[in-house]
């Protein structure tokens, strides 16, 4: 039997690039997608080294639709099955909503959401084939706690949760048995938050590890945490791992205070 297939998107850096490494470690061919081409080239000669898997490296801007809409095909191509989805790529445009351009809300809504929703439906059919088909979407505390200015960001990590329970009650109504879930991190060390917390100092405890937290989203996957199958996973701190909206908001106040 050919190995399990996962497509990770915004695989280059972050949570994308650690998700990519841990599904290849833990037997996954996969297929990683991202604009920047060259990050995405290294890691796949990292892990196809490390792992011994099949990778297949796409560059793509998931702002462009007609783009967007022939990864799934080629991968299966490539590999004839997907197992996995996981929808990572996103963008942060930090701007206050009265100040926010169309265009750039236009930007965050398509790459964030989308995007994301097109590649669930060219993957349907291939993940109801699957002996375990999974749609992981990365939203963000932001969903429930966006931070001033990123109105956009917020508004689509709502909306890429609203996807993950379309997913469960639409597979749930027409018996494709595939499961989906969001996962919400807070602060996590990558190049977007970094970005989006300019100059601002974390207090003690608030950093998630990577590996924690890409922890949590494998278990997703392999189906450790089935019970969670259409509802949001909240991570909102280290050593936190929630489904209740009133106890993230709690973790949150305990770290940030006010």
């Amino acid at each position: 039997m050919s190995r399990p297939v996962a497509m990770i998107t915004g695989a280059s850096s972050g949570i994308g690039r650690a998700c990519a490494a841990e599904c290849a470690r833990n037997g996954f061919d996969v297929a990683i997608a991202a604009r920047r081409t060259d990050d995405l080239e290294s890691l796949a000669e990292s892990i196809a080294g490390d792992h011994d898997c099949q990778v297949m490296v796409r560059g793509v801007d998931l702002h462009d639709h007609e783009e967007t809409v022939r990864i799934v095909p080629e991968v299966l191509e490539r590999f004839g099955r997907l197992d996995a989805l996981l929808n990572v790529a996103g963008v942060a445009d930090m701007t206050p909503l009265h100040e926010m351009s169309l265009g750039s809300l236009q930007r965050t809504l398509v790459v964030n959401t989308i995007a994301p929703a097109l590649l669930v439906r060219e993957a349907w059919p291939a993940l109801v084939k699957a002996p375990r088909g999974v749609v992981i979407n990365i939203s963000s505390l932001a969903s429930i706690d966006p931070l001033p200015g990123g109105g956009a960001y917020g508004m689509s990590k709502s909306a890429i949760e609203g996807l993950m329970r379309s997913i469960h009650v639409e597979s749930a109504a027409s018996g494709a048995g595939i499961r989906s879930f969001a996962l919400a991190p807070g602060c996590i060390d990558t190049p977007m938050l970094r970005s989006a917390l300019d100059g601002i100092e974390l207090p003690d405890g608030a950093e998630i590890p990577m590996d924690e937290f890409v922890g949590h989203v494998m278990d997703c996957v392999q189906g450790v945490h089935d019970d969670f199958d259409g509802q949001t996973i909240f991570v909102a701190r280290e050593g936190h791992f929630s489904r209740d909206v009133a106890d993230t908001k709690a973790a949150l106040q305990d770290l940030w205070g006010g």
